[in-house]
């Protein structure tokens, strides 16, 4: 069971605080008249409402973009290894009330970073076209002057130019703010809220996050709750990578793989095959093979490190 309080506190950062806080970015270019009281009214009420649908259209556009497809992937991929590696349904009935509350917490805020990061990316290329729409219509608006005759011209051409740049965007409580700060403020929050929201994602589902770690905790007291053989192959004190390694049991192959850029390989299911059961390591070097001897324990983390000759 979650403590009520926990349930309630992470709903509020989950779907009605992201809410709240988008509709104090979006809002006032409707109605600048609007009071914060009923902006975050209209946040708690919507929260629940679009939740569903924003996380859908954050997927899509995330998945457009380069560079942030590519970190997220590889966060993703990450956590996708170490999914592999635990039975994640068995640990969480092992867990207790705290560290339940504590996962629930930090997928909250995990979530809460991913939306804010997609309000303020959108909320900064909103305001940078508003800006440069804006921009052009007052360069219509105030004289140009020929540079060609005077310094004095030139002075009043660059003056036009700064005048055109006060373009203004309206916030919460009938303000407004010089629109080029918000296109500063709102890429620099963007670029920290994304990075936290990756920062986040690691410590709940990366190597050495909490699922990991909890795992790892409840596997070693209670066991059976390792999927997956994994470990690290080296040479000279350095990762071998990229080179092809086999499980053997019985003289049969149970599986191969190859190992990754930094010498990490996994095996997976394969833990059950070789709980006190003699099994093989078998890599290729060069055009050679070495075989490392192993049997797994009961609780026993199914890390193997091999270190080629």
């Amino acid at each position: 069971m979650i403590a009520s309080s926990t349930f309630l506190f992470r709903n509020f950062v989950q779907y009605i605080l992201p809410t709240i806080i988008a509709s104090c970015l979006f809002v006032p270019f409707i109605n600048n008249k609007i009071s914060v009281d009923l902006l975050i009214m209209f946040g708690v009420l919507m929260g629940y409402i679009i939740s569903s649908p924003i996380t859908k259209l954050i997927d899509y556009i995330y998945g457009k973009l380069p560079k942030i497809k590519y970190d997220i992937a590889k966060y993703k991929q990450e956590s996708k290894l170490i999914e592999q590696k635990w039975n994640f349904s068995k640990l969480w009935y092992m867990l207790n009330e705290k560290e339940r509350e504590y996962l629930f917490l930090t997928g909250s805020y995990t979530d809460f970073f991913r939306k804010i990061s997609f309000y303020f990316l959108i909320y900064f290329l909103f305001n940078t076209v508003y800006f440069l729409i804006h921009f052009i219509l007052n360069l219509k608006r105030v004289p140009i002057y020929n540079l060609s005759k005077s310094s004095k011209n030139i002075f009043l051409s660059l003056s036009t130019l700064l005048k055109a740049t006060f373009v203004s965007t309206p916030i919460p409580g009938h303000l407004k703010i010089y629109t080029i700060y918000a296109i500063i403020g709102s890429f620099l929050l963007f670029y920290y809220t994304f990075k936290s929201y990756l920062e986040e994602y690691q410590m709940l589902f990366g190597e050495g996050g909490d699922y990991d770690n909890f795992s790892k905790k409840y596997h070693k007291e209670k066991g059976s709750l390792a999927l997956s053989i994994w470990g690290k192959i080296s040479r000279y004190n350095e990762p071998f990578p990229n080179t092809d390694i086999e499980l053997i049991k019985d003289g049969r192959t149970l599986s191969t793989t190859k190992s990754d850029i930094d010498g990490y390989f996994q095996f997976i299911d394969k833990y059950a095959e070789c709980i006190d059961e003699k099994c093989i390591l078998r890599a290729k070097v060069e055009d050679n093979y070495q075989e490392d001897l192993f049997t797994l324990r009961d609780k026993q983390i199914p890390y193997i490190e091999m270190t080629l000759n």
